[in-house]
């Protein structure tokens, strides 16, 4: 999987891509918020990024298949909500906005 980063600039309430690690400063923990990309991609193509606000829609599971979730890292996996996105077809994901910029 491609390691790539984007970071949640605090003070000027931007999200960055970065590049080389060379741009992150040293301390980037007082500035930034950094995330990482899943090296997935959502229905329409766009990269899925944690921090990610994405919506599932699984028709086969009626009402149930349908949550709107923060893509989050936790117990080595990213997750949607209580689901690893490992387990959800991306045909049925929409990144729908981010955490800090909120919903498109």
């Amino acid at each position: 999987m491609e390691i790539k980063l984007r970071a949640w600039d605090k003070i000027n309430k931007r999200m960055i891509y970065i590049e080389s690690f060379s741009q992150i400063p040293s301390n980037w923990k007082d500035v930034w918020i950094l995330m990482l990309f899943t090296g997935l991609h959502d229905k329409h193509g766009e990269e899925i990024w944690e921090g990610d606000i994405v919506k599932w829609h699984d028709p086969e599971y009626g009402s149930i298949g349908d949550e709107i979730a923060p893509i989050e890292f936790k117990e080595a996996s990213f997750c949607h909500g209580h689901i690893t996105l490992r387990d959800i077809d991306m045909k049925f994901l929409e990144v729908i906005g981010n955490i800090y910029e909120g919903e498109k």
